[in-house]
């Protein structure tokens, strides 16, 4: 059927849409009959297999290719006329039969939009922070599969499962769609999601409403990282403030960039909520000579907050930088002579080249001493010994040998020096400080 076609019988049925008796028929004139044609509203083409009914009679028939039907034989009276068909509105409208007389009911069906609806128009989280999931149906009335997908804007929206595919005809199907309370404002939240029908771009609004009743959120410390190892090394915070609604989470994430979240950590430690507002945990995996980069965390359904960063480097009794290797831990606290021994004889990493820093060395070490982590604000011995020795008066009298240690204050940040002098040998000053060994 053409368009000029089309559009002329669709005028000629709204023209004579509706129901009335019309004719006059010989024979049995006890009884009428209904007759009729079921068009689309929108082409004006024949409805065929149309189911029809009358009521009160309960007689049915179909609609034939031409979109006509009748019913014979009807005793007088006012009868409904309803029309059905998969894909289109019902139709109805009332006829009143005459004896001896064809009534003629013509009817105009309305296609069915060629799209997904939605059971649900409105979901409601509500206040209770324990409730972030909600779903809905959604329901293909037409009658062929219809594809879809979901659309929306709003960053406290985390998922919509799912958010697009195939709805057959006569099928619904279930919508879940998952929030993130962090992510919403204080007090009252309204957003809106659309189910769009690929087929006609029709689509179906859901309206979300969520409040957030947070009052305060929690607070946490990142402690120093202890007990650094190889692979291993172990994590410490504390909780300052519980916050409102109480934090229900709390652990560690870490990176080997900076700035570690939730959502880019290497592995979320969580650690069990007790009355001990102090936590730790043991971080296992490690890669050897690594530097790390961790946090503290606490969180519930509305917040999540970070401690501030640490940082650490995996090791095997030692650190290298720029060349030099640095013990992680002080070889211990005593006179020069001591600590140097306790250098040359140590085999940290399997290493026998240990030895007390230059001052040099020292300076880099304060420099980076928040990194490197273990010094105590006090001085760190040096390698630099220097000796002299002279008569005090006439050559009669015994020798003075004055031995001079170089150390560097980890207070100050600054070098200085300590001597003694004896008679007739040599002694080291006896006093103590510091030692960190390098190689």
């Amino acid at each position: 059927m053409n368009k000029k076609t089309a559009a002329a019988i669709a005028f000629a049925i709204i023209a004579i849409a509706g129901c009335s008796s019309v004719e006059t028929v010989s024979g049995n004139s006890e009884y009428g009959n209904i007759y009729g044609t079921v068009l689309d509203k929108t082409t004006g083409d024949p409805v065929s297999v149309a189911q029809v009914s009358i009521t009160p009679s309960g007689k049915t028939t179909v609609t034939g290719t031409d979109g006509s039907y009748s019913f014979t034989n009807i005793e007088p009276g006012e009868y409904t006329v309803e029309i059905v068909k998969t894909g289109y509105e019902d139709a109805s409208n009332i006829v009143t039969v005459v004896a001896g007389a064809d009534s003629g009911c013509h009817l105009l069906m309305e296609r069915i939009p060629a799209e997904v609806t939605a059971d649900r128009n409105l979901l409601d989280f509500g206040d209770d922070i324990s409730n972030n999931s909600l779903s809905f149906n959604i329901v293909n009335d037409y009658y062929e599969d219809l594809e879809w997908h979901i659309e929306y804007n709003c960053d406290w929206i985390s998922s919509i499962e799912p958010s697009e595919g195939t709805l057959q005809y006569g099928r619904t199907a279930s919508i879940v769609v998952n929030i993130d309370r962090r992510r919403t404002a204080r007090g009252d939240n309204e957003t809106r999601i659309y189910v769009v029908s690929d087929n006609s771009q029709g689509s179906s609004e859901v309206v979300l409403k969520a409040h957030n009743i947070l009052s305060k959120t929690a607070s946490v410390t990142t402690g120093n990282v202890s007990d650094i190892g190889k692979n291993t090394a172990t994590f410490n915070g504390r909780i300052t403030s519980v916050g409102y609604p109480s934090y229900t989470e709390r652990g560690f994430v870490y990176s080997a960039s900076p700035g570690p979240t939730l959502e880019n950590t290497i592995k979320n430690i969580s650690v069990s909520k007790t009355d001990d507002y102090a936590f730790s945990a043991k971080a296992d995996g490690l890669e050897l000579g690594v530097r790390y980069y961790v946090r503290a965390y606490a969180s519930n359904p509305l917040y999540v907050v970070y401690g501030e960063e640490k940082v650490f480097m995996t090791n095997d009794g030692y650190y290298v930088y720029d060349g030099l290797y640095v013990q992680t831990k002080d070889a211990g606290y005593g006179k020069w002579d001591s600590m140097t021994t306790a250098c040359e004889s140590s085999a940290v990493g399997g290493y026998r080249d240990w030895r007390l820093p230059t001052l040099s060395e020292l300076a880099y070490m304060y420099q980076n001493a928040a990194e490197i982590g273990g010094f105590v604000e006090s001085g760190y011995w040096s390698n630099k010994m220097e000796t002299s020795h002279k008569r005090p008066g006439s050559l009669y009298d015994d020798w003075s040998y004055t031995i001079t240690i170089y150390y560097y204050s980890f207070s100050s940040g600054r070098e200085s020096s300590v001597s003694r002098t004896a008679s007739e040998v040599q002694q080291y000053p006896t006093t103590n400080y510091y030692a960190r060994c390098v190689r």
